[in-house]
């Protein structure tokens, strides 16, 4: 018996570029983050649905989230996946 050769999964599936791109987007680390770095964070909050903010980063929280600063010095953890850097002039 022999084996067929499969397309890749973007013919064999119209949706698999938007699940490889979450999941892309999820393997952010917070790592990839440096202390003291300006960050977007686009997240979803249950009470308020979707947020859009700037923050800086305090460190990471755990594997997968940082912890953050806003402008008025509230501290709270948020998952890496929703932060973007924000590149800064001069820094």
């Amino acid at each position: 018996m022999a084996l067929r050769k499969l397309k890749p999964i973007e013919e064999r599936d119209p949706y698999a570029a938007l699940v490889l791109d979450a999941f892309d987007r999820l393997c952010k680390s917070p790592a990839d983050f440096p202390a003291g770095a300006l960050v977007q964070v686009d997240t979803f909050d249950h009470a308020k649905g979707e947020l859009v903010f700037k923050a800086r980063v305090v460190g990471p929280s755990s594997e997968s989230h940082l912890r953050i600063r806003v402008d008025d010095g509230l501290v709270f953890a948020v998952p890496a996946s929703d932060c973007k850097l924000i590149p800064e002039e001069g820094r």
